[in-house]
């Protein structure tokens, strides 16, 4: 499959619990591939780890696509999840 419908399968493996199957096609997808939608993958990515517990490489991913999102209202919306994050840390 395409690296975006890899990214699309990881998702829904992801909101079904399934996290094996989500990390794995997760690795399988080159970033880059996706060209402007880079961020997306980065996105999801921090969501992957934040589902799975690991909320400082959820921050670190949301910083990457932060700075390959392509618009102010898609850096906005993942800035704001990189803040909700960062708030459930320090509370």
């Amino acid at each position: 499959p395409s690296p975006i419908a890899s990214l699309q399968m990881a998702v829904v493996q992801l909101q079904r619990d399934k996290m094996e199957e989500a990390k794995d096609l997760l690795m399988s997808i080159q970033p880059d591939d996706l060209e402007q939608r880079a961020y997306l993958y980065y996105g999801f990515l921090a969501e992957y780890y934040r589902k799975n517990g690991e909320k400082k490489k959820a921050v670190e991913s949301l910083e990457v696509a932060i700075l390959k999102a392509g618009n102010q209202a898609e850096k906005k919306y993942l800035e704001k999840k990189k803040n909700s994050i960062q708030n459930k840390n320090s509370a």
